[in-house]
């Protein structure tokens, strides 16, 4: 399908008559530009196309009920309503292939507004040609069939949404929406739930045999469980999402904390413990010179004196062991002692041995002459030599060192304190240390719960596994008993070809969705190369990167941009492999993009997406130097203006704000 032109008349902004000319020729040029300030008219544009092909099946309504009539009541344009013009119109033409023929038709709604009520007509061209109420009703269920409103919703992509797919954990309930639906497997769930309810109809009406009704019982159980599978696995996505958010928040925080001079308990502690071994050592080098000061320093700076002072208690000690010895030898005891040991007529030559020793003695023996002034004690003596024997040891510049090293620790120790103190002090790395708990507890909460959560699904497989055995005792027992001609067991089969086909032709189909799309990716990616494969399970519709390492890579660690890049790629692809043909709309689309990323996506993606890209844009988003990028692929281009006074916006053909394709040209 492809629009070939939009006439709005009454509606939203529009005051009167407005028409846009989308269909361009088919070549390179595949853009339709359409910029405008905000509240300008862009949405009510895109509301207006939608509404136009599906009517009431744009709101979810499937009739015009009350909740329809309110919508079309809050479109219509206020200014017409205070002129007493009663009626507005919305008019869509597309052109699509039918039977290999390409045919223009026109769909047009008209409401007409009594008394605050109105009337919807429908009016469908095909060729020029006016439809019969039953041949415009045929079209428009062949419409639904092969665009359905909700497929045409998935080409309209709003830049802030496309984010929020990926942040909030959409992404893979995106995926699989659009998969079933473009690959037409939509077809198969929608016969799979109508053979449910047809098998509740029949378990109503019908006598069952015991197998049947266990069997039923047993579906029942399974899918009752299956749901509560689901419902957990979604919510354990979106806490492990959340849990991821939550570790970078915190990861962000502590970096700000760490930046702004802020410390952790953990470091705070550690601060503290160091601060303490440093106050241990400084309080064992003061020990140690306040020892020295007390012990040691008198004699140390008074070593002379001391050298004298030993001097002077060995010559003392000295002479007391000679005098000793003079009065030991001047006793009787010794004459005695030698008489004893000679004969008694020898006891003259004892008394002259005896003289001999005593002049020998006194004369080679001399006490020195010295005043007496300590007497030391033999005890006495030791000590002071010992003390002399250890200030010959002691270095003067070992307690120096000891000293400067102090003051060094000191001043390392002041430095801590005020560190811990000035993080004490700063109200906003309270405030910051405070969000940093926070966020921690939280982190511990949300890993907890994930924790929870998954053991709860382990425990639902289990019972699934369970009851799947038991529901193939019922089936086999229901074999035994004939029964496989059973309409309930024809049904149950039927469910599960179904479900096996659709599970078959999604592994087909996504796989050649994964190769299409990491080719994309490579080309639009700045690094590179920095993606080697996509893997999408086919049950969950869960998205996996790998590098070249087959190291998994987290999507929350990409950039906003190559998160952006990364959906359209694989959009894009899912469109390709489908073979579907549709405009796709692009609102606030190169918001988040870096100026590479923006050059890629025109450059290489863009052409590829189809023959129509509906583009609408701010002034503020594209740029002189974007509009020159994308100014060779526009086939056309208008500008809204909305004017207050006239309470109105005005169409601008061939002109985006200020810039125009002739200038452009020239």
């Amino acid at each position: 399908m492809k629009l070939h032109n939009v006439i709005l008349y009454n509606i939203g902004v529009y005051y009167g008559e407005h028409s846009f000319f989308l269909d361009h020729t088919p070549n390179k040029k595949n853009i339709i530009l359409i910029g405008g300030k905000n509240g300008s008219g862009k949405t009510t544009l895109l509301e207006s196309i939608k509404l136009a092909l599906f009517g009431s099946l744009s709101y979810g309504f499937r009739s015009e009920t009350e909740g329809y009539k309110e919508k079309i009541l809050s479109l219509w344009n206020r200014k017409a309503k205070i002129n007493g013009q009663n009626t507005c119109k919305i008019s869509v033409t597309i052109l699509q292939v039918e039977d290999y023929k390409k045919n223009v038709f026109q769909i047009t709604r008209v409401w007409d507004l009594k008394e605050n009520r109105f009337k919807e007509n429908l009016y469908v061209y095909k060729n020029n040609n006016l439809l019969s109420t039953l041949e415009a009703e045929n079209f428009q269920n062949k419409l639904k069939e092969e665009i359905p409103p909700r497929l045409f919703e998935l080409t309209l992509f709003d830049g802030e949404e496309i984010h929020k797919l990926i942040n909030h954990g959409h992404l893979n309930s995106y995926l699989k929406e659009m998969s079933s639906i473009l690959f037409n497997l939509d077809l198969f769930e929608k016969l799979e739930t109508d053979l449910k309810d047809y098998k509740t109809i029949l378990y109503t009406k019908k006598n069952l045999s015991d197998s049947e009704k266990k069997l039923k019982i047993t579906s029942d159980q399974i899918e009752v469980i299956a749901d509560k599978k689901i419902h957990l696995e979604k919510k354990y996505r979106a806490l492990k999402n959340q849990l991821q958010r939550s570790e970078e928040l915190l990861a962000e925080k502590k970096v700000q904390f760490h930046n702004l001079g802020g410390l952790h308990n953990e470091e705070k502690e550690n601060l503290i413990e160091e601060e303490k071994k440093i106050e241990q050592k400084r309080q064992n080098n003061h020990e140690k010179i306040k020892k020295f000061i007390s012990n040691e320093l008198p004699f140390f700076l008074n070593k002379p004196l001391l050298s004298e002072v030993v001097k002077q208690m060995e010559h003392e000690r000295k002479n007391e062991a000679i005098s000793y010895l003079k009065e030991l030898v001047d006793q009787s005891k010794v004459r005695e002692a030698l008489l004893d040991h000679f004969q008694d007529n020898q006891s003259l030559l004892v008394h002259e041995l005896y003289e001999k020793m005593l002049v020998f003695i006194q004369k080679h023996i001399q006490e020195e002459k010295i005043s007496l002034i300590h007497q030391p004690s033999s005890l006495q003596l030791s000590e002071v030599l010992h003390m002399q024997k250890a200030l010959m040891q002691v270095k003067a510049k070992d307690y120096i060192q000891l000293y400067n090293d102090n003051q060094q620790l000191l001043k390392k120790s002041q430095e801590i304190r005020k560190l811990i103190e000035l993080n004490n002090e700063a109200l906003d790395l309270k405030e910051l240390l405070n969000e940093i708990e926070e966020t921690t507890i939280f982190t511990e909460q949300l890993r907890i719960e994930i924790e929870t959560v998954n053991k709860e699904i382990k425990i639902v497989n289990e019972k699934i596994e369970k009851l799947l055995k038991e529901k193939n005792r019922y089936k086999e027992r229901m074999k035994v008993e004939k029964k496989s001609s059973s309409t309930v067991y024809l049904s149950e089969q039927i469910m599960e070809i179904s479900k096996k086909f659709r599970r078959i032709q999604f592994q087909k189909k996504l796989k050649q969705v994964e190769i299409e799309a990491i080719k994309m990716v490579n080309s639009l990616f700045r690094k590179k190369p920095f993606i080697n494969e996509i893997q999408i399970d086919p049950d969950t519709f869960e998205v996996e990167l790998y590098d070249q390492d087959l190291m998994r890579i987290k999507i929350d660690h990409l950039s906003s941009g190559e998160k952006e890049l990364l959906i359209l790629c694989l959009i894009w692809a899912v469109f390709r492999v489908s073979g579907r043909k549709l405009p796709f709309v692009f609102d606030t689309l190169f918001g988040r993009l870096d100026f590479e990323h923006r050059h890629a996506l025109i450059k290489k993606l863009l052409p590829e997406m189809g023959e129509q890209i509906i583009i609408l844009s701010t002034n503020t988003e594209i740029d002189e130097h974007l509009y020159t990028l994308l100014f060779p692929y526009i086939a056309r281009e208008y500008t809204l203006e909305y004017h207050h006074s006239k309470n109105s916006t005005k169409i601008i053909p061939d002109q985006y704000f200020s810039l125009t394709k002739t200038e452009m040209r020239t």
